[in-house]
């Protein structure tokens, strides 16, 4: 019940629906089907006046997926952030060999670290 409460306790509808969308990931780390569906379920209904559109769709689609669907589906978001990183490490390779300093191509590649930069820098 905490669960499905907590977006509530937030203040501003802005709030609550980050407070849901922090939920429904959480929720989706769980193994259990079931218990997938029953919290998602009652997000929903507790959840009615504040939810957006495009947040109770794609929990609705989350419930229908079935299980070897919603593997391909984290597969394939896996994937897609293993390219964005890859680029953005050839794009900070490309800035490196250029001469800028690593504090320059951190503020052009942010989901990179200086410690990621730092060990791009030394395979050159």
């Amino acid at each position: 019940m905490r669960f499905m409460i907590l977006p509530l306790t937030h203040k501003g509808n802005e709030a609550k629906r980050e407070c849901i969308r922090r939920c429904f990931e959480l929720i989706k780390q769980i193994d259990d089907a079931e218990l997938q569906i029953f919290l998602i379920s009652n997000i929903l209904v507790f959840t009615d006046k504040v939810i957006s559109e495009a947040d109770s769709n794609a929990m609705k689609e989350w419930m229908q997926m079935t299980k070897v669907e919603r593997l391909f589906y984290e597969e394939k978001v896996q994937a897609v952030k293993d390219a964005r990183t890859e680029t953005l490490e050839e794009v900070a390779i490309a800035m490196l060999s250029t001469g800028l300093s690593i504090e320059q191509i951190l503020k052009c590649v942010k989901p990179l670290t200086r410690s990621d930069i730092q060990r791009l820098q030394a395979t050159l």
